[in-house]
C-alpha cells in the first residue's frame, strides 16, 4: 500500500463517527504512522535516501 492510501484511509476513519473495534485499533496504529504519513518526501521504495524507522534523510 503507498502512503497516500494510508493517509486517505487514516482520515477516513478519523472523520467516521460510528467505528467499529477493529477500525479503532486500525486508526490507532495507522496514527503511530503519523510521522512517516505526513512527511511528503518519504517513500518505503527508496531505503537508500531516507532511513526507512524514521524517515530522516541518510547522509
Amino acid at each position: 500500500m503507498n502512503l497516500i492510501r494510508l493517509r486517505t484511509m487514516r482520515d477516513n476513519l478519523y472523520k467516521k463517527v460510528n467505528r467499529s473495534q477493529g477500525e479503532d485499533a486500525l486508526l490507532k496504529e495507522l496514527n503511530s504512522l503519523g510521522k512517516l504519513l505526513d512527511k511528503d518526501d518519504f517513500s518505503l521504495a527508496s531505503p537508500s535516501r531516507n532511513c526507512p524507522s524514521c524517515g530522516r534523510p541518510i547522509k
